[in-house]
């Protein structure tokens, strides 16, 4: 979990501080963030209007691909060090939103 976010401007782009509760500081440019929020994102809203379960499972398997793939310093900030975060069924739509909204809070899109 992020106790400290900072941004800083680099020489070519913006990069995001992040100091977390362990104490060991993890730096990340802001187009990782953006990618995985993009993504996130657009899946969320049709996640959250599916009436698919078929649909909905698809959306799930493409976001534990995606997070097994992505920056493991941000999976490991938007999971708060949890192995099966974006991963169990049940809790899912829970955590995709709560990504969402901490990469929305990083980013200041408000």
């Amino acid at each position: 979990m992020v106790t400290k976010l900072r941004r800083i401007l680099g020489k070519d782009a913006e990069m995001f501080i992040f100091a977390s509760i362990m104490g060991k500081t993890k730096m990340m440019d802001r187009n990782t963030i953006e990618q995985a929020y993009a993504f996130f994102h657009q899946k969320l809203k049709v996640y959250e209007h599916s009436t698919s379960e078929k649909e909905m499972d698809h959306i799930e398997d493409c976001i534990a691909n995606y997070s097994n793939a992505m920056s493991k310093e941000l999976f490991t900030e938007l999971s708060g060090g949890n192995p099966a975060f974006l991963h169990e069924h049940t809790a899912f739509q829970n955590d995709l939103m709560k990504a969402v909204t901490e990469m929305e809070n990083w980013l200041e899109f408000h």
